[in-house]
């Protein structure tokens, strides 16, 4: 196996529980019902097995150390420690994840008298090496880090304790959250990477610590959870557990939702399979969003069939942002194509509009009229608006547009059109 295929695997954790999770905050709607039923999952392989151990992935044949000394392996970090080659960057990182307990005190030592700056990434795999056998004392070591450092490593190291010690690391956890000064939110980033090990151990223990935390503001700290959704070996037992536990509606609301969208990114198909399955509450639009976000950027058209097919006739406009937003962006014709077949809203009349106006004013206004007449007025002054804002943007405007050929079409008079159109440029111009 070649070391630059080690590469994902020393950063699994930070890529399973993808951070664009966090920056969506915990979901405030109504509890679902429980599923009646135990509900089918996708068999669709999941990538590589999210795990701190490289050895997890690594052809038993191939013995990255090959008998090196470890004042081989010292040299080799000095050498190569700002390389961007994958390969050297995997070999490196492999032979300090295989240092033998006694050689980690003394290898630490070496590296932080490395001229700076100290790639994290060496202190990073030894801490963490050590973690696996002695994590109170890896953890000890780590305090004379510099604050930058020790953030960036603290992750790693607490991971590689709960895989062996969960509820140890929680503990430390927990203190360091208390002692800590404000602002945490380098500490909360540590959360999920905890959470993600400790559930690999004992999923229903991982789940208890999430239940009982409240701290995690400024990031999803549900998503160390969830992110075990992509691996086929717990998918099942994830699913049944979050939906099945005791515990408050707006908790399983979150915990759902950002289990949904670690899902999408994997494999938005079997996410949206799966909640066609669930029995959802009433209003379910946080689910449908976090997959929709990601289906719509992989498979546009599957994305809205899916959407049109699970939505009743009379909600179907409230949907077509999801369904249209960024397809019409990239590919108004097939996008356009795909609205005349299902049937034109008001909603996607103006995401069409919205998507012509930078492309071809009249084919703009011409999806802008097919919005009903209360709201056609103001459609197709958006769609001017939208047009005539990229025409300055770009310099191409000689002269100003004459909107008084558009009247008809918007169903009122050029002097109404013209003030509309203004206000509407106002709007485009405060979004840019």
């Amino acid at each position: 196996m070649k070391p630059s295929v080690l590469i994902p695997v020393f950063v699994a954790l930070a890529a399973a529980v993808t951070w664009a999770g966090w920056r969506t905050g915990l979901s405030s709607v109504s509890e679902p019902a429980a599923p009646e039923r135990r509900i089918p999952l996708s068999t669709t392989p999941a990538p590589a097995p999210v795990t701190g151990e490289y050895t997890a992935l690594a052809d038993p044949s191939w013995q990255p150390r090959k008998g090196r000394a470890l004042t081989d392996i010292l040299a080799m970090a000095e050498k190569l420690r700002f390389s961007t080659s994958l390969e050297t960057q995997g070999e490196l990182l492999a032979l300090l994840r295989e240092l033998e307990p006694d050689e980690i005190p003394s290898a630490l030592e070496a590296i932080k008298k490395l001229p700076p700056p100290l790639p994290s990434s060496l202190l990073e795999a030894v801490l963490s090496r050590w973690a696996a056998f002695d994590a109170p004392a890896a953890m000890a070591w780590m305090q004379q880090l510099t604050a930058k450092q020790r953030d960036d490593v603290r992750g790693a190291v607490l991971s590689a304790w709960a895989q062996r010690d969960p509820k140890a690391a929680w503990q430390w956890y927990l203190k360091a959250w208390a002692d800590a000064p404000e602002p945490r939110y380098r500490l909360e980033q540590d959360f999920p990477l905890l959470i993600h090990a400790w559930a690999r151990q004992d999923l229903k223990g991982a789940l208890q610590a999430c239940l009982s935390e409240e701290k995690h503001g400024t990031f999803d700290g549900w998503t160390g959870l969830g992110s075990l959704v992509v691996l086929p070996e717990y998918r099942e037992s994830l699913m049944t557990l979050l939906t099945t536990e005791p515990m408050d509606g707006k908790k399983r609301q979150a915990a759902l939702r950002s289990t949904l969208l670690c899902w999408s990114r994997h494999d938005p198909a079997a996410a949206a399979a799966w909640l066609d399955t669930y029995a959802p509450a009433k209003d379910d639009n946080n689910f449908v969003w976090s997959i929709s976000e990601r289906y719509g950027r992989l498979d546009p058209q599957a994305n809205a069939d899916w959407l049109y097919k699970r939505t009743p006739p009379e909600k179907r406009d409230e949907i077509m942002s999801y369904g249209l937003a960024q397809w019409a962006r990239a590919e108004p014709e097939a996008a356009g194509d795909w609205l005349e077949r299902v049937g034109v809203t008001d909603t996607g009349a103006k995401y069409m509009a919205s998507a012509w106006a930078h492309r071809d004013l009249d084919r703009a206004v011409g999806w802008a009229r097919r919005v009903s007449p209360a709201k056609r007025a103001d459609a197709v002054a958006e769609a001017i608006a939208g047009s005539v804002t990229g025409m300055d943007m770009s310099h191409d405007a000689k002269k100003p547009l004459d909107v008084s050929k558009y009247a008809e079409a918007a169903g009122v008079s050029a002097e109404d059109l013209a003030k509309r159109v203004e206000k509407a440029r106002q709007i485009w111009g405060s979004r840019l």
